[in-house]
C-alpha cells in the first residue's frame, strides 16, 4: 500500500509520456499504509501537504499526520515537527519546542540528523530561535574522520558551531580542515560548495560567525527530500527482502 501511494503521489516519465500524479488516490493509499502499521507514510503524506500548500487545510493535514509519525517515533517526523513549530505553521510559532523536536532528531538520526540540527541552530538568524550551545552538544555525534564528502560537511559544520560559540580559533582550523578536504572531492562537489565554505573561513578569520538564512522555498524542497528518502528507503528494505 505504501509503495502504490507513494508512486501515485509522483510525476513519473515513461518514455516520452508524462504520468501526472493523482493526489487524493496517493493521500488515500499512504493513509491505508499507515493505519496498517507502515507509520512513515503519515510523515509522507505530511509531505505532500506541505508541497502542495494550496490552503491552510493542507497545513492543518500536515501538522495532524506529522504528530501521528512522532507519537509513532518516526524520526523523519521530528525534523518535520521542528519545522513546523519554528515556521509557525497551522500553530503559532513555539521556538522552545522546535529546539525540542530538533534534540531528538539530532540524537536519534545519527550522524545526519545531528549535523542538519547542529547547523541550523548555529547558523539561525532567528535570535529566538538559535542555540548555538546546544548545537555545541552534537559537535561528537559527528564522524568528521570519515572518508568521502559527508564528512567534509561535518567539518563545515563544526567550524560554523565554534564560531557560533565565539571560539574562532577553532572555527578556523576546522574550516581549513574542510576546504582541504573538499579540494579532494569530485570536481562537482567541489564547485558546488567551495564558494561558501571560502567566504565562511573569511567570516571566521575576522571573528565574525555565520548566519544562513532559509531560502523561500526551503520548505517545501526539505519535504520533498523527505519523502524521497522516506520512499528509497522503504524500497532498499524490499530489495533486501527479495534477495
Amino acid at each position: 500500500m505504501y509503495i502504490s501511494g507513494a508512486l501515485q503521489g509522483e510525476e513519473i516519465k515513461t518514455g516520452n509520456e508524462l504520468i501526472n500524479n493523482d493526489f487524493e488516490s496517493a493521500a488515500y493509499w499512504l493513509e491505508q499504509a499507515a493505519k496498517a502499521g507502515e507509520n512513515y507514510a503519515y510523515t509522507h503524506l505530511a509531505s505532500l501537504y506541505v508541497i502542495r500548500n494550496k490552503t491552510d487545510q493542507d497545513m492543518n493535514l500536515a501538522r495532524q499526520n506529522l504528530i501521528l509519525a512522532a507519537d509513532a517515533e518516526q524520526p523523519d517526523a521530528f525534523l518535520g515537527m521542528a519545522l513546523f513549530e519554528l515556521h509557525g505553521l497551522a500553530s503559532s510559532a513555539d521556538y522552545k519546542l522546535a529546539r525540542t523536536w530538533l534534540d531528538l532528531y539530532a540524537r536519534t538520526v545519527i550522524p545526519a540528523g545531528s549535523n542538519e540540527a547542529a547547523w541550523l541552530l548555529a547558523t539561525s538568524p532567528n535570535e529566538d530561535f538559535r542555540a548555538p550551545g546546544q548545537a555545541l552538544e552534537y559537535i561528537n555525534l559527528l564522524n568528521v574522520d570519515a572518508a568521502g564528502p559527508a564528512s567534509i560537511m561535518y567539518l563545515d559544520t563544526v567550524a560554523a558551531v565554534y564560531a557560533a560559540n565565539g571560539n574562532f580559533n577553532q572555527a578556523v582550523a576546522f574550516q581549513t580542515q574542510a576546504i582541504a578536504g573538499l579540494k579532494k572531492q569530485e570536481p562537482a562537489i567541489y564547485q558546488d560548495n567551495i564558494q561558501g565554505f571560502r567566504e565562511r573561513m573569511n567570516f571566521y578569520q575576522n571573528n565574525k560567525f555565520w548566519i544562513d538564512a532559509l531560502p523561500d522555498n526551503y520548505l517545501q524542497q526539505r519535504f520533498a527530500d523527505m519523502k524521497d528518502e522516506i520512499y528509497n528507503r522503504q524500497l532498499r528494505a524490499i530489495i533486501m527482502e527479495t534477495q
